[in-house]
């Protein structure tokens, strides 16, 4: 029996694992994603790195606040069976004094999911906070995010993303 188609097919899987598989860890190149066919050309573990990184390039550069209000933005999605479908952005400015948050509001209707009475707080009854501070693009507009916090409220998830945030510009000391 002949080893040699094997062997080459043995080879060439492998550099196939290996380079599909490949650790992030040993750096990274940028991709330009507007050009880019596929919009999920890094994994999401390379890119949760890469912001990490970002984030704390941004600390060390002193480049960044926890507490610029313009450079959160929250997601708010409510989960019900007396909702239609639908997206869409607000500022709320009157619950942060002057700056307005950009809040980006999204209605799923869950009224096939389930077929029962539904108290709130149930899977398909329920609302979820989450807001993240962004940096920003060279024209001033928020561009990744790179912490993000979730609370029962939309002041408990800004004052939580702010904690954390303040929390690790200490941790890599500033």
């Amino acid at each position: 029996m002949r080893k040699g188609p094997f062997i080459i097919f043995g080879f060439v899987f492998s550099v196939g694992i290996m380079l599909a598989f490949q650790n992030c860890g040993e750096g990274f190149s940028s991709v330009d994603q507007s050009k880019s066919l596929v919009k999920s050309d890094i994994s999401s573990q390379c890119t949760a790195k890469m912001l990490n990184d970002r984030l704390d390039l941004l600390i060390m550069r002193n480049d960044i606040s926890c507490t610029d209000l313009k450079a959160i933005e929250c997601d708010v999605s409510t989960f019900s069976p007396e909702v239609e479908n639908s997206h869409f952005i607000e500022s709320d400015c009157s619950s942060f004094g002057s700056t307005c948050i950009q809040i980006h509001r999204y209605f799923f209707n869950t009224k096939d999911a389930s077929q029962r009475s539904l108290p709130l707080g149930d899977e398909y009854n329920r609302m979820e906070i989450r807001c993240s501070l962004f940096d920003k693009s060279p024209d001033g507009k928020n561009q990744n995010a790179l912490l993000t916090e979730q609370g029962n409220s939309l002041s408990e998830a800004v004052h939580h993303l702010i904690e954390t945030c303040t929390e690790r510009i200490l941790s890599v000391g500033k």
